[in-house]
């Protein structure tokens, strides 16, 4: 949460990024590692350019 407040410039409540992250990870765009904390860390498993590549506009 203190990512997406100071550096992204974001306030979403938790309950969104609560629903979002598992979003991202059912569409295989983030994972999670758990290793660190009692918290999941999450990160990408695509860049952007991959993204748009599988998932381009129609």
């Amino acid at each position: 949460m203190n990512i997406a407040t100071t550096e992204w410039k974001k306030t979403w409540k938790a309950q969104t990024l609560n629903t979002l992250l598992p979003g991202l990870q059912k569409m295989d765009l983030a994972g999670t590692d758990k290793s660190m904390s009692t918290y999941n860390m999450y990160y990408a498993l695509c860049t952007k350019e991959q993204h748009i590549l599988r998932f381009p506009i129609l």
